[in-house]
C-alpha cells in the first residue's frame, strides 16, 4: 500500500469534481435555464456525452430556445437583474417593470345536464 500525502489527494479529488462538472455542463446549463427538456438533455448527456458529438449536441440543445417560464424558480442572476432595474439602481434608466412571460392557462368548459 502506498502512502499518499493529503495535498495530492486533494488535487485528485478536485480534478475528479472538475471532470464531472465539465462532463455534465450541458445538464447544468439546461437546469439553470429551466429548459423544458432538461430531463432528456440529462439522458443524452449521460449516455452520449462521452463522444464529443453527443456532448456538443446536448450543450447546443440546452443553450437554445426559450426558457420554461412556467417554473416559479428564477436564478440568482435574473433576480438581481430585476431588483437592479426595479429599484432604479442602473444609472440613467427609469424605474421600469420587467415584462412578464405569458402564463399558459387552460379554460375548462363544463357540460350541465
Amino acid at each position: 500500500m502506498t502512502d499518499t500525502d493529503p495535498a495530492s489527494l486533494l488535487i485528485i479529488v478536485a480534478l475528479i469534481v472538475l471532470a464531472l462538472l465539465s462532463y455534465f455542463l450541458p445538464t447544468v446549463v439546461a437546469s439553470m435555464r429551466h429548459h423544458a427538456d432538461r430531463g432528456a438533455i440529462f439522458i443524452i448527456n449521460l449516455l452520449l456525452g462521452w463522444s464529443l458529438i453527443g456532448w456538443v449536441a446536448a450543450l447546443a440543445w440546452a443553450s437554445q430556445g426559450l426558457r420554461n417560464y412556467n417554473q416559479r424558480h428564477y436564478s440568482l442572476l435574473e433576480w438581481s437583474d430585476a431588483t437592479a432595474v426595479n429599484s432604479g439602481a442602473i444609472a440613467g434608466h427609469p424605474v421600469t417593470q420587467r415584462p412578464r412571460a405569458p402564463m399558459h392557462q387552460t379554460l375548462t368548459v363544463g357540460h350541465w345536464g
